[in-house]
């Protein structure tokens, strides 16, 4: 990359043209090109970028940039960069390659400002004709890539080419000058191969089959047996239930079929339904009918945050269900059902459904493991396999070969190929091998190269997160070399080399995991998790913020997510999003952005985190560039925090995503929640103390009585006598009244009063908050404190959700559901003293990563298959790496910018550690070693930084 951003303000330039392509459809690649001619060199030269989706420029054939910055469609992000040394004399071929978002108001604006006058040709697209499929550079389309490198042929047709469409308008209501370092692009190659593997050729029939929108459909058929034999099922979506003869049949489980004839259902709730039926034998299957019916309004909104319901079927659908033979429909079913033909199987279903074909014996992590493996008598011999590159000969059936990047990365999938054309290589890359096979795999992560002959080297279009990727090559093509496998890496530019290390090898272990989770997590903004999602959910960001500001001290990265985030609170935001909605209307809505997704109710939690990480940003890197923005939106946002107050001084969001982490809370979209009150009432006292530190006297004034006034409601309201305990949230009659009111509005089901009482809970997690936050005083506190104990003394965490709870009288405590909440119990152990409590957590929790193999940590603990649970580099579990600093190393800021800070260890039983903070001056390094009961601490500092 020869350009180089440019961090002085620039004005976007008042003429730039809007170029796009008339009638692109979303996930659609276009190649756009001119021609600038300049009479004499320039000597600066600055290009900016503006857009509306993903896009790259390159200038005279050589990578310039990219547009990858995620903000509001409505508050728009543009960069310049510094691009003389890309420029000469003469013609300058400027091309640009993107990704279109399918929205009348996309296009890019890539327009060059100079000291130097150039002429220039209007702009050409193509469409880029070797994309068969649809696909997007963020984790958005669920569809694999598929490339047919045979028709990479648009540079060299001229025909191909027509005139863009360019116009002056700008269909942003405002833009803004991103200003942080462009994202890493670099070549990592694999670290080893880890297996070569036979995939066998099942005896299978394959079917997708779509299902009117609203609908719910019943697709059945007659399935002939031959004789007795075992079939399974395979599902990849869509399939909601499956029936044999009237029986529901579970997935990937062999049900036997005797001699004859059988009544075959597949029911699903919608959408497309893939599914295989696998069989050991011969059978024979009928044309497929379908009956579809309009599905029942359930009135349920929000299924992430309400007790689930389960489906209501249509009356006919559930009487088909229980017919065992096709002669027991009626007649006036029979007629109205159609005949229906199976769409192709999609490349999805395929590589999903072989993703467990891992030998029994197969173990992952032996450096150099070989699986030596007979395929149709064709023996794969050690002698091709050289180095991480591998060499098949032509042959028989499939071969899958399994490399290993070494630990998580987030990037592009890139591998070389040379073969025959028309050779086909399926793709997919994962998180986790585990003793259930692959997992931790979606569409997004897989496609197909379909080879021209001779070299074919692929960069996948999208970038994904992943550890492992699996090449499955058909050795019917010929012979296949393939080299180069890896990533290119693609996340914002931070290192932590050394940045903490103690005498205690796991605890380096553990904190090289969370740093390098933070690493992954952090692209053009915070994300949750770079395999999954890829998504800026706030909450996660706190955390990987809070190892940023302890380990990297991306500062400018910091403060414009910051402000991204701020900007969910413009007019904006609901004459675009939420147009129906009188909180967005008033507006008193939180910020609670994130990108794809944005919560019609917001998660309260996750926007006081953000207003915490806006005063924490202030003590880390100070009163930096964009600061009074920042003191203008935590006031705005304080200030709507106050508007949900009610009448009993309780914050309450009608609808809200009541979410604290995945466990059973009793957390409805209605009500007064304790914990968030508790975090609110912090969240005004540390806001006084930053309103006391920036002199804003009456500021700091009000935060402290709000703070109190909140507390005492707390004190009052959200205590249970008869529990000895907080509950997670108020159920009494006049939180009844207003939950009756909100179901008559939202036309949902109530709750009886005796119901509603019974979904009380006792939490860790609301105990924890009590104490953190200082609300729990006295017995209260030692209560809170037994809860929180108990809570961690064993280790045995249960995932779950707040969707799950029911009406349950003798439910018992609720336990830490991820390792996100262990967040808030560490701090609070830390503050109560439980500094030996605190550490053997971290060892116990996090080390149970280690010991398994994994070099990244995980969004969830075991379930209770003991299988690690959903993303494998997840953000919000990255915490060790600020709990090593601020707490094993004890450094803090205690005014701005490390003006003045303190270094207060915890040893935790350690006897050495040293490590260093970032800071705006320079680094501040600590070493301290444990003797005779005393420590030794070396701080070495910078000049503007002073230690109290």
């Amino acid at each position: 990359m020869k350009s180089k951003i440019v961090f002085n303000s620039r004005s976007f330039p008042a003429r730039a043209e809007r170029v796009r392509a008339e009638g692109a459809d979303r996930g659609e690649w276009f190649y756009y090109k001119k021609t600038i001619t300049f009479e004499a060199l320039p000597e600066k030269a600055e290009l900016f970028t503006l857009g509306a989706g993903y896009f790259e420029v390159y200038i005279n054939g050589v990578f310039c940039c990219e547009y990858s910055v995620r903000s509001y469609i409505y508050n728009r992000a543009y960069e310049c960069y510094n691009i003389a040394e890309l420029l000469k004399k003469g013609e300058n071929i400027i091309c640009v390659y993107m990704c279109d978002d399918g929205n009348r108001n996309g296009g890019f604006y890539c327009e060059i400002i100079s000291d130097e006058s150039f002429t220039s040709t209007k702009w050409k697209y193509a469409r880029d004709s070797a994309l068969i499929s649809k696909t997007t550079y963020f984790l958005e389309l669920n569809s694999p890539e598929i490339f047919d490198f045979g028709k990479i042929n648009v540079a060299d047709k001229e025909h191909n080419w027509k005139e863009a469409t360019c116009t002056l308008d700008m269909p942003y209501e405002r833009i803004y000058q991103a200003k942080q370092l462009p994202q890493t692009k670099e070549r990592i190659k694999c670290e080893q191969l880890t297996a070569v593997l036979g995939v066998q050729n099942e005896k299978k029939f394959d079917f997708s089959f779509e299902s009117p929108s609203g609908c719910c459909s019943a697709f059945y058929c007659t399935l002939s047996a031959s004789r007795t034999l075992n079939i399974e099922i395979l599902t990849s979506g869509g399939v909601f239930e499956f029936y044999i003869d009237g029986k529901k049949t579970e997935q990937k489980t062999q049900r036997e079929i005797i001699l004859g004839e059988h009544f075959v259902l597949v029911i699903s709730l919608g959408g497309t339904a893939d599914f295989s039926i696998k069989y050991d034998g011969d059978i024979a299957l009928s044309e497929w009918r379908r009956l579809s019916c309009e599905m029942p309004k359930s009135g349920m909104k929000y299924p992430w945050n309400e007790p689930r319901q389960a489906p209501v079927l249509p009356e006919v659908i559930k009487f088909i269900a229980s017919v065992k033979s096709i002669n027991g429909l009626p007649r006036e079913i029979s007629d109205k059902a159609i005949e229906i033909k199976s769409a192709p199987i999609p490349l999805w279903h395929n590589i999903f459904t072989q993703r467990y074909f891992l030998p029994r014996d197969f173990v992952c992590g032996d450096k150099y493991l070989r699986q030596i493996l007979k395929i149709n008598d064709d023996e794969i011999s050690s002698a091709f396999i050289t180095g991480k590159n591998v060499f098949l000969p032509s042959g028989k059936g499939k071969t899958a070969l399994i490399f290993d990047m070494g630990k998580e990365t987030v990037g592009r999938i890139c591998f070389s190929v040379d073969a025959r054309a028309g050779a086909e290589i399926t793709f997919f890359a994962f998180e986790m091998i585990t003793k259930s096979g692959i997992r931790q795999i979606g569409a997004r992560n897989a496609g197909k190269i379909i080879c021209k002959e001779g070299k074919n080297a692929f960069v996948s279009h999208g970038r994904r997160g992943f550890r492992y990727i699996c090449l499955c090559v058909e050795r019917k093509f010929g012979d296949v070399d393939i080299t180069d496998v890896g990533s290119d890496e693609e996340r914002y530019p931070v290192t932590a080399d050394a940045a903490f290390e103690c005498d205690d090898e796991m605890i380096n272990g553990i904190y090289k995991i969370s740093a390098d989770t933070a690493r992954v997590c952090m692209l053009d903004s915070y994300v949750d998790c770079p395999g999954f999602e890829q998504n800026t959910w706030v909450g996660d960001a706190g955390i990987t913020a809070g190892v940023n500001m302890t380990n990297f001290g991306a500062g400018e990265y910091d403060r414009r997510y910051l402000y991204t985030i701020g900007r969910s609170m413009d007019d904006a935001m609901g004459r675009t999003y939420r147009k129906g909605n009188e909180r967005y209307a008033e507006p008193t809505f939180l910020p609670c952005a994130c990108f794809t997704t944005y919560p019609e109710g917001g998660i309260p939690i996750w926007s006081f985190t953000w207003a915490f990480q806006m005063i924490e940003h202030y003590m880390y890197f100070g009163a930096d560039e964009g600061f009074e923005q920042g003191v203008n939106d935590l006031k705005e946002c304080l200030k709507r925090c106050k508007a949900h107050i009610n009448n009993r001084g309780l914050f309450e969001i009608d609808g809200a995503w009541n979410l604290i982490e995945w466990a059973e809370n009793d957390l409805t979209p209605v009500g007064e929640v304790s914990a968030n009150n508790m975090m609110l009432a912090g969240l005004f006292e540390r806001s006084a103390e930053f309103f006391d530190m920036t002199d804003e006297t009456a500021a700091a004034d009000e935060c402290k009585h709000t703070a109190v006034e909140i507390k005492k409601a707390i004190n009052r309201y959200c205590w249970d006598d008869e529990k000895h305990a907080y509950i997670d949230t108020v159920r009494d009659e006049y939180s009844y009244d207003r939950y009756i009111d909100f179901c008559k509005k939202k036309n949902r089901r109530p709750y009886s009063y005796e119901e509603y009482k019974a979904l009380s809970r006792v939490s860790v997690q609301t105990a924890t908050f009590a104490l953190l936050y200082d609300v729990a005083q006295g017995e209260r506190n030692e209560a809170c404190r037994k809860i929180l104990l108990e809570g961690v003394s064993t280790g045995q965490y249960t995932a779950s959700t707040p969707a799950n709870v029911l009406p349950d009288k003798s439910h018992r405590t609720v336990g830490v559901g991820s390792p996100f909440f262990l967040y808030y119990v560490l701090k609070t152990l830390f503050k109560l003293g439980e500094y030996d409590v605190a550490i053997n957590v971290i060892r116990r929790d996090w080390g149970g990563m280690l010991h398994d193999g994994l070099k990244t940590c995980v969004e969830t603990f075991k379930d209770k298959n003991g299988e690690w649970g959903r993303s494998a580099a997840h953000a919000w579990s990255a915490s060790p790496a600020i709990f090593c600093i601020t707490e094993f190393l004890g450094i803090k800021p205690t005014k701005p910018a490390f003006e003045e800070f303190a270094v207060e260890p915890h040893p935790c039983g350690l006897s050495f550690a040293a490590g260093t903070v970032p800071t705006p001056h320079g680094d501040i390094s600590v070493k301290w070693r444990k003797e005779k009961g005393k420590l030794q601490i070396d701080v070495k500092a910078p000049k503007e930084c002073k230690r109290i």
